[in-house]
C-alpha cells in the first residue's frame, strides 16, 4: 500500500484547497475523494468515473495515482467511458454494451 502521507498530496496534485465543499470546482471534488478512498486503506478500491471533470493532465495524474495503487496490492476496479484513461492504467478491460458483456 502507498503510505498516505505520500499520496495524498500527490492525489490534490499540490493544489491548495481552502473551500467548504460546496464551492470546490468537479475537478477539485474528484481530486478530494480519490484521496479519502485512499486514507481509508482500503484494499478494494472502486472508482466511478475518476475523471469526470478533470482536464487531460489531471487525468494522467489520476491514472498514473490508480496504476501506483495496483501496483502495491491495492485492487482498483474503475468505471470510465475514456478510452485514454483505460489505455494508461487498465491492466485488464471489461465491456458492457446494451447491459451484456462483449
Amino acid at each position: 500500500m502507498i503510505p498516505i502521507v505520500g499520496s495524498i498530496p500527490m492525489m490534490l496534485f499540490y493544489t491548495k484547497i481552502e473551500k467548504f465543499g460546496m464551492a470546490l470546482s468537479g475537478g477539485q471534488k474528484q481530486r478530494v475523494a480519490i484521496a479519502s478512498a485512499i486514507a481509508a486503506g482500503a484494499e478494494l478500491l472502486l472508482f466511478d468515473e475518476p475523471t469526470s471533470g478533470l482536464d487531460y493532465a489531471h487525468m494522467e495524474k489520476v491514472g498514473k495515482l490508480l496504476r501506483q495503487l495496483a501496483d502495491s496490492g491495492s485492487t482498483v476496479l474503475v468505471s470510465t467511458h475514456d478510452p485514454e484513461f483505460i489505455e494508461q492504467c487498465c491492466d485488464h478491460t471489461l465491456r458492457i454494451k446494451n447491459g451484456r458483456v462483449v
